[in-house]
């Protein structure tokens, strides 16, 4: 069964590979023997259901999750168990993994408006000589 990301679009569980490891934090005994803690890591590099500008723009927008080999681990903590850390992880990548399959719309430049550029330096200039009276006078001037 793959994670299904979109209507089209679902990732293999070849590329899939889940590990439990114990939880940091407080939680008495609990915590120190029950490995509740799960790490997910993907391996985006060979995932063929990606196409190769959404991986880009997936390590331009998460550089953080990503590892030297190009393996995206993602892990989760927040519930006191397994199954619910696991649902977790899965739903956390699936909404990374959708935040970057839309390119970003292209940005068009804008101009600043003449006037807007002429009034900008007349203030310019009236603060200028504002502060030039209350300075002394200079000697030269004198």
């Amino acid at each position: 069964m793959a994670l299904a990301v979109t209507g089209g679009i679902a990732l293999p569980d070849d590329d899939l590979v889940y590990r439990a490891v114990r939880s940091g934090g407080p939680g008495g005994q609990h915590v120190n023997k029950v490995a509740t803690k799960i790490e997910l890591r993907f391996h985006m590099g060979q995932c063929a259901a990606l196409s190769g500008a959404v991986k880009v723009r997936f390590a331009k927008r998460f550089p953080g999750v990503l590892t030297t080999d190009g393996d995206v681990v993602v892990t989760s903590a927040r519930f006191r168990s397994q199954a619910r850390n696991r649902c977790d992880v899965e739903e956390r990548l699936v909404v990374m993994i959708r935040e970057v399959l839309e390119p970003p719309a292209p940005r068009h430049p804008t101009r600043v408006p003449g006037r807007t550029k002429v009034r900008r330096l007349a203030d310019k200039r009236q603060r200028g000589e504002a502060k030039e009276r209350r300075r002394p006078p200079r000697p030269d001037e004198e």
